[in-house]
């Protein structure tokens, strides 16, 4: 009977403990959830401060600045959305890995930096800019190590219903002064976020965006895909006209149907200049062309071959001569074998031929007709452009 009362009492000790430990817990969650809170209330507060927009002067646009609390106060709020929508996170070395193989970026493990900022628009540039993207001065996307996912910078007005998730900032913000020195001392006039009347439809949308550009590139979301076609068609001409990335045939297929017909944009496409100086050409793209319809082919072939005549007459290359004969060389061979099945043979090494012939058949030579095996055969058969020389077949 002593037995029992004694582990009876020794049962109760041991529950009461634990219930005290998990109150403990509980407690200090509270606690250290309540500082997040307070600390997201204090940076919200100095956005509401700087307003939506603002200007300068004669309405000139004033272009706010955040900061590495804005940006990590993002973070937070962007790592629930995308959990809140079905994201999965790769492993570290699944998503670094990634991140090098999209935007040709190499993340420093050893870095206890929280980020990393890609610039789209100099994508050599390591430069953090914590500007918002207007897609003409700034676009770029930081890249989250901790959590791994990416997004562009916004506010938190521009994420989550601030109103109703911190009520208490309704009155800060009507009290508001409409106007503040800027740090060079000139009156910036702001707007409001709370006078901004589509703020839940753009919300909804650059929730839409993040969620659609991670689990595409991270989670291989077809749908999501999609989505980007129609509502974020820069972000994704950016992935191969910028950063080179070819490796997804739909993506360089969508974006090589949409602007074959625009010879500069066309050049993005073919080939890319690393940041290391290295220039690629993508083989990729003419295996896509291969993969089209014969009608589509000879659109995409045409084009080609206005490119290659644009580029023998341009003197003002940024390639130096070497590279431009195998650019201009692989295009012609490839052109050659293709334009051979829907009637479009001899006019691509012809127009080499037509112009610093000697130049170009030396290069080849030199480099081994870049190793590629009939690439000396198309280049003696098609030269003359069908026209056969005395001696030849």
């Amino acid at each position: 009977m002593k037995k029992g009362v004694v582990l009876t009492s020794l049962l109760i000790t041991f529950l009461v403990s634990c219930q005290k430990e998990t109150q403990k817990d509980d407690k200090n969650y509270q606690s250290q959830n309540s500082i997040s809170m307070n600390k997201e209330v204090d940076i919200l507060k100095n956005q509401l401060k700087k307003g939506l927009k603002a200007t300068v002067g004669d309405a000139v646009d004033y272009q706010i600045e955040y900061n590495d609390e804005d940006v990590k106060a993002e973070g937070q709020i962007v790592k629930d959305i995308l959990k809140q929508n079905g994201y999965k996170p790769l492993t570290n070395d699944e998503f670094n890995a990634r991140i090098k193989e999209v935007f040709q970026r190499q993340i420093d493990t050893a870095s206890d930096k929280e980020y990393l900022y890609v610039n789209l628009i100099a994508p050599c540039s390591n430069e953090v800019v914590f500007y918002k993207n207007n897609l003409i001065d700034y676009d770029g996307i930081f890249v989250y190590k901790k959590n791994n996912f990416i997004a562009p910078l916004f506010a938190i007005p521009e994420l989550i219903d601030y109103q109703d998730k911190y009520p208490e900032v309704i009155h800060f913000e009507e009290n508001l002064s409409g106007d503040y020195k800027s740090p060079e001392g000139d009156k910036v006039v702001m707007k409001k976020w709370m006078n901004e009347k589509d703020l839940k439809q753009k919300r909804y949308e650059n929730i839409q965006s993040i969620v659609a550009r991670n689990k595409y590139l991270f989670n291989n979301s077809k749908a999501d895909f999609v989505w980007l076609k129609t509502n974020d068609e820069v972000f994704l001409k950016s992935l191969v006209k910028t950063f080179g990335y070819v490796k997804d045939p739909e993506l360089l297929s969508f974006v090589l149907n949409s602007d074959y017909k625009n010879p500069p944009e066309l050049e993005k496409i073919l080939w890319n200049k690393r940041c290391s100086g290295e220039i690629v050409f993508n083989k990729e793209v003419m295996d896509v062309i291969s993969h089209s319809k014969s009608e589509e082919q000879r659109s995409y072939l045409a084009a080609i071959q206005e490119y290659i005549v644009k580029e023998i007459l341009n003197k003002k290359s940024s390639m130096s001569f070497a590279k431009k004969a195998e650019i201009l060389g692989k295009l012609a061979y490839y052109g050659e074998k293709m334009g051979e099945k829907v009637g479009m043979q001899y006019q691509f090494f012809s127009s080499l031929n037509s112009i610093d012939g000697k130049q170009y058949e030396h290069e080849f030579k030199k480099n081994n007709y870049y190793h590629l095996p009939d690439f000396k055969n198309v280049w003696e058969e098609t030269k003359m452009g069908g026209v056969a020389l005395p001696g030849m077949e």
